[in-house]
């Protein structure tokens, strides 16, 4: 019988994942060592060939995973490499752009290279994959457990995109392997899309089979002791019969007892002595390096002429020890490991430094840092600049561990010229890895750089890892040194600097004055001109502007002054405090459209330069966006991205999720969001946290906690005025506290003053939120008034879900007044907002006040353009204009998955079947008359 026969039941579900791969699928091979997996995924290949689908292959390799992106080049590569121009230009468009340069076939490394991994490689390694599965693709990758971690992330990142995508991705596991990336590939074989194909050793009687191939006069007891030496792994079984290929074999039992699978692997290095020293040579060459292209690529490291090299590759060949097809590489991974630790710790180590030195020859730097990690001899002159490039690459590539033992190496390296320089990669490396030390080498390479520019980018970076260690006071001491010491200098660096100290100040309750006050020097001296980069003092006087209530008109027009068309973005990117300045100041001037604009702007830039924190930011700057817009459902999801990346914005945007949670009537999810992320009962007196403060009182009133919800919502009032921020666009606490006071004169009071504020700032939304609370407070027909002044007031403005709260309000203050007939044109239109919005909360009570009322309402289920959420609108206006799912996906920075989704949602509630019909749907006025009879089936997603 042959042991192949045995894999029936796995040929036939790697047949099923090729025949679903136009709905995407994963498959993932799992078994120990020399269990077939690889031998099954030549086969997989085979037939996905042979079914016309294109193939992507790559194997994991223990000696190369601190390879950034090692798998994944392995997989583009030689695709690429063999396409034409206008083939790679076309796999290469638009966000895919920035993967050019990940697989080493040129682009721009413009990567700020943030926390690991990279967001703007995997973002840009997936758009080539949607464009290489405009035909049927497989991507097969062995020894997944030896892969890279930036190729396993990437793989998660596809693996949760696969759906609806014509992509089979099957994988082969080694399981049992110590030191192993668990995390990640527990997420990808706990996928809920994956299907696990547990491989089961070879049985006793094929076993048996293969033995007796080998040695037709073996008797029982040899085969059955065969069977328990390798426990059926065919790998071990074909190394065992080769080990005994002189006829040994059969000599005793108790041989064979003896050699334990654990020594097998010691086998071959017995196997090499016998065959020649040049074999031994060049198969140690080959263990060092890897995979060799050509014969050529391991002689030169061996010592050996090519003829010499030639003649031992084919006594390799033919011992099966190398295979020369497609690479010059071994049989297995176990047959390579074993000759590499069999090799002398010192000569290993001297072969690495000779392979760095012929990897550097060629232009190979990573590679030749990653063997200069392990070579036991005193760097060369050359090494340290080597490693310095290999740890700026690894960390533009989402690898600060990798880049901090690289520099770390480059530090023992000779000469002290650049010192400074490495200290200070090291520092951000370290910084980004979570070292403790890292402020220690940031201080020191502060000290030792003597360039202004990188002196004051040591600076930046000591500072934030100041202040993200508690260390406020250290943080802005330091700012305050540096900035005097660089005055003068006419550098923009100058200019973050200070504004990197305005915006540190503003933090604290104690500090910002102090912020304050070097803002409005700043700003006398941009006037006289003594300042580069006055946009940056711009956006910080726009948002002080607005903090201080003075005018919204006057703040909008600072903010854009300070945009200055995309200027502010490109010479400060989205990782700078005043690009948040200035789209803060927008947002409580209520210019959400423009606001939305710069931050979709600013979000490709962080995606691009692999910033995390910056997309953080710029994912709660979003969320706030979506929640004043209404659109409560894409608040909640933006909130939770911004929260997946530890950063100072994470009260913030704990703030905006919960908010988002309540509207959403989820309170017991908000409370254990609050609960997750450890806010304490005193929460710290930093001006970030006041958002949360307010948040929190809201959801315990929610909760009907009051008197705890009153103190939380009072204390945070307290903070802002004592910070200076009288404006209730930023924080409506008076309101808020007006309406669960049971002092009516004190809430009266607050509606108020925070009217009387809202009207100095003149902007509808905070307006209308006075005038809600105050005529809810007053009560009567005092109260019909205040809220058909406050529906007036938002006329125009884009704070739908405010229109829903206060329609709903009217109708129930007229239906308690017994104008019921009255009460049920604002009941509805409050009703059909509040569910558009995703406001089940609000939508529920507008729903009980209508049959309260003594109407009927409709379910939920509306159609029409009013039907659609902000998101579903959008996806559909850019759809009707003739883009593709693609394009779409590609300008809102989502998947197409999800762009998917949108339309079919859009499709439904519109009762259209394609996209042809979009723009006559949108344009329709009345939405209970589509423009066509609902469909009976809808158009493909393609």
């Amino acid at each position: 019988m042959d042991p192949l026969l045995e894999r029936e039941l796995e040929l036939a579900t790697i047949a099923a994942a090729i025949e679903r791969d136009r709905s995407g699928s994963l498959l993932l091979l799992e078994g120990a060592a020399g269990v077939g997996r690889t031998r099954l995924l030549r086969t997989a290949r085979g037939m996905a060939e042979g079914a016309g689908r294109r193939v992507l292959r790559a194997r994991g390799d223990v000696h190369e995973r601190e390879f950034p992106f090692g798998v994944v080049r392995q997989l583009f590569e030689p695709l690429l490499a063999s396409s034409s121009e206008t083939e790679r230009t076309a796999l290469l468009a638009g966000p895919a752009s920035l993967a050019a340069w990940v697989v080493h076939q040129g682009g721009e490394p413009d990567l700020a290279g943030e926390e690991a991994p990279s967001l703007a490689s995997l973002h840009a390694l997936y758009w080539l994959a949607v464009h290489l599965a405009a035909r049927p693709l497989m991507i097969a990758v062995d020894d997944l457990q030896w892969s890279d971690p930036q190729s396993l992330r990437w793989l998660q990142f596809l693996i949760r995109r696969l759906e609806a995508m014509p992509i089979v991705l099957i994988m082969a596991l080694r399981s049992g392997e110590p030191g192993l990336a668990a995390a990640p590939l527990a997420e990808i074989a706990t996928d809920p899309g994956a299907s696990i194909l547990p491989l089961a050793p070879l049985s006793a009687a094929a076993v048996a089979h293969l033995v007796g191939n080998a040695f037709p006069a073996a008797t029982r007891e040899v085969v059955d002791a065969c069977w328990q030496v390798t426990g059926g792994n065919p790998a071990l079984v074909r190394e065992l019969l080769s080990a005994r290929s002189a006829g040994r074999l059969g000599a005793a039992v108790r041989e064979v007892l003896d050699l334990a699978p654990e020594r097998l692997g010691g086998t071959v290095s017995d196997r090499l002595v016998r065959l020649s020293p040049d074999a031994l040579t060049l198969a140690q060459a080959v263990a060092v390096l890897g995979a060799c292209e050509t014969v050529h690529d391991a002689a030169g490291l061996a010592g050996l002429d090519p003829e010499s090299a030639a003649e031992a590759t084919t006594v390799l060949v033919r011992a099966e020890v190398l295979t020369e097809t497609p690479q010059v590489t071994f049989v297995h991974p176990l047959v390579r490991n074993a000759v590499y630790r069999a090799i002398n710790p010192m000569v290993r180590a001297e072969f690495h430094s000779r392979a760095a030195h012929l990897l550097r020859a060629v232009g190979a730097t990573e590679a030749a840092a990653t063997h200069l990690l392990s070579s036991g001899s005193e760097l060369q002159h050359w090494a340290p600049d080597a490693l310095h490039q290999a740890a700026r690459l690894a960390i533009d590539l989402g690898s600060p561990d990798l880049a901090v033992r690289f520099l770390r190496r480059a530090l023992e390296g000779p000469g002290a010229e650049g010192r400074g320089e490495i200290l200070l990669d090291l520092g951000v490396a370290e910084a980004r890895s979570g070292v403790a030390g890292a402020g220690e080498r940031l201080r020191e390479a502060l000290e030792l750089t003597a360039d202004d520019e990188r002196r004051g980018m040591a600076a930046l970076e000591l500072a934030r890892w100041l202040r993200h260690a508690d260390r406020l006071p250290e943080s802005l001491a330091l700012l305050d040194r540096v900035a005097r010491e660089l005055a003068g200098t006419g550098g923009r660096v100058v200019v973050r600097v200070e504004a990197e100290l305005v915006a540190t100040a503003r933090m604290g309750l104690t500090t910002q004055l102090l912020g304050s006050e070097r803002l409005a020097r700043l700003r006398r001296s941009g006037r006289r001109g003594e300042r580069e980069g006055e946009p940056v003092v711009l956006a910080h006087v726009a948002l002080e502007t607005a903090m201080r209530g003075a005018s919204a008109a006057e703040a909008a027009t600072l903010a854009e002054r300070a945009l200055a068309g995309g200027r502010l973005l490109a010479d400060e990117t989205s990782d700078s405090p005043a690009l948040e300045a200035a789209v803060r100041a927008l947002i409580v001037a209520d210019l959400l459209d423009r606001a939305e604009e710069v931050l979709h702007a600013a979000r490709e830039d962080a995606i691009r330069r692999n910033s995390r924190p910056a997309l953080a930011a710029v994912s709660f700057l979003q969320a706030d966006v979506a929640l004043r817009r209404g659109s409560v459902c894409d608040a909640v999801e933006l909130a939770l991205e911004s929260l997946r990346t530890p950063s100072s914005h994470l009260p913030s945007a704990l703030a905006c999720l919960v908010d988002a949670l309540i509207e959403r009537g989820e309170l017991d999810d908000a409370d254990r969001a609050v609960q997750r992320h450890g806010v304490r009962e005193s929460v710290p007196e930093i001006d970030v946290f006041n958002p949360l403060l307010a948040s929190r009182g809201r959801l315990r009133i929610a909760q009907r906690r009051v008197r705890e919800g009153l103190d939380d919502l009072l204390q945070c009032g307290r903070r802002q005025e004592a910070w200076g921020i009288p404006n209730p666009a930023f924080i409506p606490w008076r309101s808020t506290a007006a309406l669960a006071l049971g002092d009516q004169a004190m809430a009266v009071r607050l509606g108020g003053e925070e009217l009387r504020l809202a009207r100095r700032f003149g902007v509808p939304r905070p307006i209308a939120g006075a005038l809600r609370a105050l005529g809810l407070v007053e009560g009567g027909t005092r109260a019909h008034g205040r809220l058909r002044e406050a529906l007036a007031v938002l006329e125009g403005s884009p704070a739908v879900l405010e229109r829903a709260r206060v329609l709903i309000d009217l109708g129930e203050a007229l239906r308690r007044s017994g104008q019921r007939a009255d009460a049920l044109g604002p009941l509805r239109q409050g009703l059909d907002l509040a569910h558009r919005c995703g406001a089940r909360e609000l939508a529920s009570r507008g729903h009980s006040e209508l049959v309260a009322a003594g109407a009927r309402p409709r379910r939920f289920a509306l159609v029409g353009r009013e039907a659609l959420t902000p998101t579903e609108l959008r996806v559909a206006e850019l759809a009707g204009e003739g883009r593709s799912n693609a394009e779409v996906a590609r300008l809102l920075v989502v998947t197409v998955k999800t762009i998917e989704v949108h339309l079919s949602n859009a499709y439904r509630k519109l009762q259209i079947r394609s996209r042809t019909q979009l723009r006559q749907a949108l344009s329709a006025q009345d939405e209970h008359e589509p423009p066509t009879a609902p469909p009976e089936r809808r158009e493909g997603e393609k």
